[in-house]
């Protein structure tokens, strides 16, 4: 029997909700998420979890760079949508989830601020049409994504209904957002 530290039994909890996850994702959840307890999690500490998680059980397994729980097909807009969902909440969102979602969509999660808590949607946008075809929950705000520059709304000239929020990788890794001009009362 093996003993786990609290930041194991919390990756634990992690895994099995958001099915696989990059290392530096889940790393950078679990230092979040252990910050606000003053305990730093180092790149070094998180490696050697990981590996005695691995070593315990077929539970954890690494392909590549990818943490899963058990064994997955590892698609990468999953991979950006959980980038997005770590941007957007500061790597600290109260809720997640990847279950009975049906396509476009990738990953729920809810983020905000103390005052004020959103419920946001990624989806993945294979073609410009599927954005007027697809339906919102009252309060969701849904973020596209897309591989190619073609694919991006200001190259076809899309206006994005309200709500509707468009994510562009940057070459940094990072996502810049442009959302739908709400319309003006003169």
């Amino acid at each position: 029997v093996m003993l786990l530290s609290d930041q194991q039994k919390y990756i634990i909890s992690v895994l099995p909700q958001i099915k696989y996850i990059r290392a530096r994702q889940l790393h950078a959840m679990t230092a979040q998420h252990y910050r606000t307890e003053g305990i730093d999690i180092s790149q070094a500490r998180m490696d050697a979890m990981l590996r005695q998680l691995r070593a315990m059980s077929s539970f954890v397994r690494f392909q590549g760079d990818v943490v899963c729980c058990g064994e997955h097909t590892v698609d990468p807009h999953y991979l950006e949508a959980i980038d997005v969902m770590l941007e957007l909440t500061r790597c600290a969102p109260e809720f997640y989830s990847a279950e009975r979602l049906e396509k476009p969509f990738l990953l729920r999660f809810t983020g905000g601020s103390e005052n004020a808590l959103y419920l946001f949607s990624v989806a993945w946008m294979g073609v410009p049409r599927c954005i007027a075809r697809t339906q919102r929950m009252k309060g969701e705000r849904i973020i596209w994504i897309a591989d190619r520059i073609s694919d991006r709304p200001n190259s076809h000239g899309i206006e994005l209904p309200r709500h509707h929020i468009f994510a562009v990788r940057q070459e940094d890794g990072n996502h810049r957002f442009f959302g739908s001009q709400e319309p003006k009362k003169i």
